[in-house]
């Protein structure tokens, strides 16, 4: 990538911005590989100017040929050098400083907030912040619509151009009256009296053929350049010429500049303020099945890991080849077959390389264009279950999604891509980002040929902290009931919920508890088509009483439960229909801390509603057998009530004010319980017991006490 043309030569980056080098005589000399060296850059005084990020902080470094690098500034963050008239600005917390070539300060401001570009435009200081305005020291402030991004000086003229989070380029003079404004421009560059941008349709995931690149003079000429690539980083050289890179090779055409390698320091920052690091990866090339081409397929692979953080879709496993060996991948098989789910099926039919028609997401999302359609792609992720809507292209929206636990999708450019969708899922305070990259991690070389994108760092344009910078043209919501953690309780919106078997005849319905349930027919002949699982973790091996919940709707089938135990699988039928809104007992059982619970819809009888939702482990503090476990001194007492039958008294121990009461089979399964208030007597209603043999347990903080109960017919 061109950066600008100095005396000595043509300064390059990388496409991370992560390395500066000096082109000239046809060689190619290394100036800084330090991680934001390749931001921003100019020559002031015969020095280069450029910043570079430190692992905790940013400096400002001048570089002269013969005499190296020399720091001149340092600060907790940096941005800039900013091209001004006898000097350099730099944008510091709260303050920006006019600088001459030695790091002199010829001038300062006090700004609020923290300013992130700046330039002069006739004596008056204009800089951007991060609540999207422009801002003046001395009034009036430019009105401006949209979000602004960057403003930076046109040279040989009396004009700034600002750029909006829109795609907006508007040029306004020193009165800041608007002179003209471009829309749809990326990567805009100043130029001799005027400035030369890419004019891109961001409508698109990927860039099919070549850019638009527009030149326009303060003459009033605006001049159309068309090339046959897709070009970006454009570059207007002192002698007039045109020079952009091509994303195809990384090379910019008439100019030898050879492969510039990675820099050091470009791998993930630390401590983000928020992360949400559960989202699922895809790669859309290679988490696709191997005979289709996933490179146009990013919007529809970002819409699916969005969509897979909320556990929406049963696995479909398919093997991929690549990388070596070999994986499995749960949900490629949807990028581009047909499919069902909750009602819709996906069956139109879009392009994809090679001129191949595809259906599924791809198709659905993609259809004609080949790249994703924005308003498809919210249709599609609002149709498997998910709010979703058009979010805008603010910082503070997509940090506050994160912050309640919601991803984004975002529609983005780079100096690589004239549109590509990514899943951003983190954020840090100096306005990198997290992000699952589908086509993989564009900070390092031979980006879409490796399996790196998962959560990959980023930056927020116009924002430099050594990685890609990402132009944001869109956020779209992708929000849904964030997954609880599994432990003592799994519901189906728990990690530990699974559902398996075809998608299309898996249906949700708004009942149960927390409000929703999963619910399919039952079928009449094994094996079981679809199956739901539960795997709680239990603090501690154990009896457990373990419950269902079953809903008011959907639920009308008997269904057997298959527990893991430590000693075997063991069952329980339950009619559904005899329950609505309630928990229900299964059994006590003795269990690890990571058991399993299954329930299919083979039931025998064909046709009916079989529900599938929260499931309880309680663990139950049984006495059966433990000689050691500290009865007390066997002052518990029950007998016949002679008033009250079929109850019987309790005569409680001294010291058990507040008890909890009780009463096991013999088999250690919990059968009743109840909570006294005071010491002394209480009563229990064992009429609903079979006949048999029980144990009797009183529990307070201090005493545990237990008793024989014999009930007779």
């Amino acid at each position: 990538m061109a950066l600008a043309e100095t005396s000595h030569g043509l300064l390059l980056t990388n496409g991370s911005g992560s390395g500066l080098w000096l082109h000239g005589e046809g060689r190619n000399n290394l100036i800084s590989s330090r991680r934001g060296s390749g931001g921003y850059a100019l020559e002031l005084g015969g020095s280069i100017l450029f910043r570079e990020c430190l692992e905790d902080c940013h400096r400002l470094v001048s570089w002269t040929p013969g005499d190296g690098l020399t720091e001149i500034l340092r600060a907790e963050t940096a941005y800039g050098p900013f091209p001004a008239p006898e000097g350099a600005l730099v944008c510091l917390p709260r303050r920006v400083l006019l600088i001459d070539g030695e790091g002199g300060i010829l001038r300062e401001w006090n700004t609020e907030p923290a300013p992130s570009t700046a330039c002069l435009l006739e004596g008056r200081l204009l800089y951007t912040t991060d609540d999207g305005l422009l801002h003046s020291d001395s009034p009036p402030v430019p009105a401006t619509e949209g979000h602004v991004l960057a403003v930076r000086a046109v040279p040989e003229t009396d004009m700034a151009m600002v750029e909006t989070a829109d795609g907006g380029l508007l040029f306004i003079d020193g009165n800041g009256d608007a002179v003209l404004r471009a829309e749809n421009a990326r990567f805009p560059s100043p130029a001799p009296g005027g400035a030369v941008w890419a004019e891109l349709d961001c409508r698109g995931a990927e860039a099919v053929g070549g850019r638009v690149i527009r030149t326009w003079a303060a003459s009033g000429r605006l001049d159309t350049l068309t090339r046959g690539f897709p070009a970006a980083s454009p570059l207007v050289r002192a002698d007039g010429r045109l020079v952009c890179t091509d994303l195809r090779t990384g090379r910019i055409p008439g100019v030898d500049v050879g492969k510039l390698r990675p820099s050091e320091g470009t791998g993930r920052a630390d401590d983000p303020e928020a992360w949400l690091d559960l989202v699922p990866y895809m790669h859309q090339r290679w988490d696709t099945p191997d005979w289709f081409n996933g490179s146009w397929s990013c919007g529809p692979t970002s819409c699916m890991m969005a969509v897979q953080y909320y556990n929406r879709l049963t696995p479909d496993s398919i093997w991929c080849s690549y990388p070596s060996p070999g994986h499995w991948s749960q949900w490629g098989e949807y990028i581009p077959e047909l499919y069902t789910f909750l009602g819709h099926t996906y069956d139109v039919w879009g392009i994809s390389p090679g001129n191949v028609w595809v259906q599924g997401a791809h198709g659905f999302i993609c259809r004609d264009a080949g790249g994703a359609y924005w308003d498809y792609m919210v249709l599609w992720m609002q149709q498997h279950g998910l709010y979703s809507a058009w979010g805008g292209t603010e910082w503070s929206t997509f940090t506050s999604e994160v912050d309640q636990g919601w991803p984004m999708v975002a529609s983005t450019t780079s100096e690589y891509t004239s549109g590509h969708i990514l899943l951003f899922n983190g954020w840090f305070a100096d306005h990198s980002f997290v992000s699952n990259d589908s086509y993989g991690d564009q900070n390092q070389p031979g980006w879409g040929d490796y399996y790196n994108g998962e959560d990959v760092v980023y930056d927020w344009y116009p924002y430099d902290n050594g990685h890609v910078q990402i132009h944001v043209a869109q956020l779209f919501y992708a929000r849904d009931s964030v997954l609880a953690a599994a432990d003592t309780l799994v519901d189906d919106y728990s990690w530990g919920f699974q559902k398996l078997g075809p998608c299309q005849y898996w249906h949700e319905v708004d009942a149960g508890y927390s409000g929703n349930a999963w619910w399919t027919y039952s079928t009449g002949a094994p094996p079981d088509t679809c199956v739901a699982r539960w795997n709680p973790q239990l603090p501690e091996p154990g009896q457990y009483d373990v419950y269902v919940f079953i809903p008011s709707q959907r639920a009308t089938a008997t269904g057997t439960y298959h527990l893991q135990t430590p000693s075997g699988w063991e069952e329980a039928v339950l009619d559904q229909s005899l329950y609505s809104d309630q928990w229900v007992h299964l059994g006590s059982f003795s269990l690890g801390t990571n058991p399993v619970l299954r329930l299919g819809d083979y039931t025998g009888t064909g046709g009916e509603y079989i529900a599938f939702d929260a499931v309880r482990f309680d663990r139950v503090q049984s006495a059966v057998g433990e000689e050691d476990a500290g009865l007390g001194t066997g002052s518990l007492r029950v007998w016949p009530s002679p008033c009250r039958e079929p109850a019987v008294q309790v005569a409680l121990p001294a010291g058990t004010a507040g008890a909890r009461i009780s009463v096991f089979d013999l088999s250690g399964r919990r059968v009743m319980q109840r909570e006294t208030a005071d010491a002394g007597t209480a009563l229990l209603d064992v009429g609903r017991l079979p006949e048999g043999v029980y144990l009797v347990l009183a529990e307070s903080a201090d005493v545990r006490e237990t008793a024989r109960l014999v009930v007779l017919p």
